[in-house]
């Protein structure tokens, strides 16, 4: 991946993230002011798109649309592809939290609370209790932290639900007198820094080599829409997401695939075991 990216860190050093669309195709093609040098192999394409989903989605860099999607010779990243963790997958993490020693309650707490809430890990950082009323079952998502300061999430102030399997994952919590949900082991506020050497941590005792983030928000989502059956609709309003982009955020994080065929074998359990008639044939029916 370092090989990959050299010729990207060469030639944009300096440069801000959130480069034109246009200015990065024509760097990928070799053509306008990038006519001096060769095209870029398509095989080193992937890593381009896949520094901008991780940029986005793990450090939150405030960039509406990646202006390398769709240029690696696929549309979704790999990790759109990856088939979240299976419910036995998910509860192995929880208890693998247990490598963290006396933390791993919270780990477990923050765990729960980010899938069941659809929460980014940015936003979890800045989560303070004021900002859920129990009694409405509501959150107001309205900070995030971003490289040290808090400022507004990227879907802007929100109000969301909270659903009962968040609300009961934080219950038994200690307060704080920082008035913040989730806090490091060192009792300050934590940071992607601070989370990645926690995960880490969990991944090696599982075994299993999911991100926090598809650990979480993916099997959240998958959760939601194919597990409980929930509408496109009430999905965007626990995640934040507008109604209008619902299914194209559905196609990335709902892997809406993964069981599919088991649905459909389950569907015609009955015809295997004798169960449901066929059809009449043309000559029953003419007569």
């Amino acid at each position: 991946m370092r090989e990959r990216l050299a010729p990207f860190r060469r030639d944009f050093a300096g440069r801000r993230m959130d480069l034109p669309r246009a200015e990065f195709k024509e760097w990928l093609n070799g053509e306008g002011r990038w006519s001096h040098h060769k095209p870029i192999p398509k095989g080193y394409r992937p890593a381009y798109v896949t520094l901008y989903n991780y940029a986005i989605d793990e450090d939150d860099i405030p960039i509406e649309r990646s202006p390398a999607r769709k240029t690696g010779g696929r549309t979704k990243s790999r990790r759109s592809k990856t088939p979240p963790p299976t419910e036995e997958e998910f509860q192995l993490l929880l208890d693998s939290c247990s490598a963290l020693g006396d933390y791993a309650p919270r780990m477990r707490e923050l765990l729960l609370f980010a899938a069941y809430e659809l929460m980014r890990p940015s936003e979890l950082y800045a989560l303070e209790e004021s900002k859920i009323d129990f009694r409405r079952m509501r959150v107001l998502k309205d900070a995030r932290l971003y490289r040290g300061t808090v400022d507004s999430p990227k879907t802007g102030d929100v109000l969301v639900p909270l659903t009962p399997p968040a609300r009961d994952a934080i219950a038994n919590r200690p307060r704080n007198e920082h008035g913040l949900i989730f806090l490091s082991k060192t009792g300050r506020r934590l940071s992607q820094p601070t989370l990645s050497g926690y995960w880490a941590q969990v991944k090696a005792a599982s075994g299993l080599d999911f991100d926090f983030y598809h650990a979480t928000k993916h099997y959240g989502v998958h959760y939601m829409w194919v597990e409980r059956g929930m509408s496109p609709r009430a999905i965007a309003a626990l995640a934040g997401w507008k109604v209008t982009t619902v299914i194209e955020m559905l196609e990335t994080y709902g892997h809406g695939d993964v069981g599919a065929m088991e649905e459909v074998d389950a569907n015609f359990a009955d015809v295997e075991k004798g169960e449901v008639r066929h059809l009449r044939s043309i000559e029953e029916l003419a007569a």
